[in-house]
C-alpha cells in the first residue's frame, strides 16, 4: 500500500511536465494520424498512457486496505463497506475542496503537487503503521484466514453466482459512469463553468457513493439479503434517474433566472 501511494505521489510531481508534453506530442503525431477517428484514437491513447499509472495505483490501494483489515480478523463485508464508504467520502471532500478552494487559490500545478504531497504522507504513515503492527504481533497470512473461514462454514459462492455478481457490478458501474457524464453536461449548462460543474457533480456523486455503503453495512451480516438489496438499489437508480429528467431539463433555465 505504501509503495502504491508513493507511485501516485511521484506521478503527481511529474504531471505538469507530462501535461506540457501531450500537446507537443499531438502536434507532432497529429499529421501522421490524418484526423478523424485516428486523431481521436491518438488523443485517447496519450491520455491513457498519462493517466493509467496513477489511476491503476489508486485502484490497487483499496484491495490492500481490505486485505489489511481482514488479515486482522475483521469481517470481510463490514471491512469493505466501511473502507469503501470512508474512502469515497474522502474523494467527495477532495472533489469539493479541489474544485472550489484549491484550484481557485493555488492553480492547477500547485493543486496537483499538493495532492501528491498528501499521497506521500499517506505512504509514510502506512510504513510507520506497518512497522508498529509487525513489532506488536505476527500477522496471520490471508490463506490461513480464508481456510479458517471455510472451516467455519463460510463457503465461497458458486461460480455462476460469482459471475452474475461480477456482471451486475460491471453493469452498475457502467450505468453510474453514463449518468455522471450526463449530469456533468447538464450542470455545465447551468453553471457556465466546466470546473465548477465537474466539482459539484463529483461531490454529490461521490457523497452518495460514500454514504451508501455505511448505511447498509449492518445488512451485510444478514444471510440471503445481499442479492435483494442490490437488486432494489439498482432499480432505484433507474427510477430516480427517470424522475430527475424533468428537473434536469429545467435546471439551466432556473439557474439563469436565479442569476437575474
Amino acid at each position: 500500500y505504501a509503495a502504491l501511494e508513493f507511485v501516485i505521489a511521484v506521478w503527481a510531481a511529474l504531471s505538469p511536465a507530462l501535461a506540457a508534453a501531450i500537446p507537443a506530442a499531438i502536434m507532432a503525431l497529429g499529421p501522421l494520424a490524418g484526423g478523424g477517428a485516428s486523431l481521436a484514437a491518438l488523443r485517447l491513447g496519450l491520455g491513457f498512457l498519462t493517466l493509467a499509472p496513477p489511476t491503476l495505483a489508486m485502484g490497487a490501494t483499496f484491495p490492500y486496505m481490505v486485505r489489511a483489515g481482514t488479515d486482522r480478523g475483521a469481517a470481510g463485508g463490514r471491512v469493505v463497506s466501511v473502507l469503501y464508504g470512508v474512502n469515497t467520502l474522502g474523494a467527495a471532500a477532495g472533489a469539493c475542496v479541489g474544485s472550489f478552494v484549491l484550484l481557485p487559490l493555488l492553480g492547477t500545478r500547485l493543486t496537483i503537487l499538493s495532492a501528491g504531497a498528501l499521497n506521500a504522507a499517506a505512504g509514510a504513515a502506512a510504513l510507520a503503521l506497518a512497522a508498529r503492527i509487525d513489532a506488536a504481533r505476527d500477522i496471520r497470512p490471508a490463506p490461513a484466514a480464508f481456510a479458517a473461514a471455510a472451516e467455519a462454514g463460510d463457503a465461497p459462492p458458486e461460480r455462476a453466482v460469482r459471475r452474475l455478481a461480477v456482471a451486475a457490478a460491471a453493469l452498475s458501474g457502467g450505468i453510474g459512469a453514463l449518468l455522471q457524464v450526463g449530469w456533468i453536461r447538464v450542470t455545465a449548462l447551468a453553471f457556465g463553468s466546466s470546473i465548477y460543474a465537474l466539482g459539484a457533480t463529483l461531490t454529490a456523486y461521490l457523497l452518495g457513493l460514500g454514504v451508501g455503503p455505511l448505511l447498509v453495512r449492518r445488512l451485510l451480516s444478514r444471510t440471503g439479503t445481499a442479492a435483494r438489496v442490490a437488486s432494489a438499489a439498482i432499480g432505484l437508480v433507474g427510477l430516480s434517474s427517470l424522475c430527475l429528467l424533468p428537473y434536469l431539463g429545467l435546471l439551466s433555465l432556473r439557474a439563469h433566472s436565479a442569476a437575474l
